[in-house]
């Protein structure tokens, strides 16, 4: 959703060695079927807890994209095929990186 700029910015930031995409224009968020999340989605107990903790350790940033879009985590396989997915269920659900790695290396091992 980031243009390339940020998302070269937060990929230098992780010390990613894998492939990032910028989807301005959201054509995967809709192939992957990632929602605009609703009013109950962005504000509920969770995300505002999760919100004020995240603001805490991180600072209030500028929204990078559209604020009102769920997260999803995807892990492709060299060959093209999704091998693991995680679709965000409101704000506050994030894909955990040790599910993410986990994946990665499983992906890898098939190819």
């Amino acid at each position: 959703m980031a243009s390339p700029g940020p998302a070269s910015v937060f990929k230098a930031k992780l010390r990613s060695p894998h492939v990032f995409i910028a989807d301005e224009a959201r054509k995967l968020h809709a192939e992957f079927g990632v929602e605009i999340g609703g009013f109950s989605q962005m504000i509920n107990p969770r995300t505002l807890v999760r919100g004020v903790v995240a603001t805490g350790r991180h600072g209030f940033g500028q929204p990078v994209g559209d604020p009102l879009s769920l997260g999803g985590a995807f892990v492709i396989a060299p060959n093209g095929a999704v091998t693991w997915e995680q679709r965000a269920k409101d704000a506050a659900h994030n894909a955990e990186p040790d599910a993410i790695r986990k994946a990665l290396l499983a992906a890898k091992e098939e190819a």
